[in-house]
């Protein structure tokens, strides 16, 4: 009786064990999953994000960049939130599409995910003055 307890432990033990590196090497269904898997592809998101001073957020699928030009010297409230300005970031997001886009399809083929969205914000402060997302096929509309 007593030896059929530890063979019943220790197959416990072993069933506890292989569940817990099952769950451990579970294969990232997006790309969150797989950047906080993977640091190296994280560090090279981040290195991005810092060589242009901007934040960085991963939620499921989507890579969100945003640039605060709040901390950009020389820029005032009233410079940022002017139609002018909002116009420019607007207009140069929409030439930037294929460089977001390529981008999207690189960590498309890197993680094994789809669906990647890149999305680029310019805010000053709280307050939102462009945006547009892209995918590997280009902006999305």
């Amino acid at each position: 009786m007593k030896r059929r307890t530890i063979t019943a432990l220790v197959l416990s033990m072993i069933l506890a064990m292989t569940m817990s590196f099952a769950s451990c090497s579970k294969e990232p269904t997006n790309l969150e999953e797989y950047v906080n898997q993977n640091q190296e592809s994280m560090q090279k998101i981040q290195e991005t994000a810092d060589q242009n001073h901007l934040a960085i957020d991963i939620a499921a699928n989507d890579l969100t960049y945003t640039y605060d030009l709040a901390n950009q010297e020389g820029i005032t409230e009233e410079i940022a939130t002017s139609d002018k300005m909002k116009e420019a970031l607007s207009t140069s997001l929409g030439q930037v599409s294929d460089t977001f886009a390529e981008l999207a399809k690189q960590l498309e083929e890197e993680s094994g995910m789809t669906g990647v969205q890149i999305i680029v914000k310019y805010t000053y402060g709280e307050t939102p003055l462009a945006e547009k997302t892209f995918n590997s096929s280009g902006a999305v509309e």
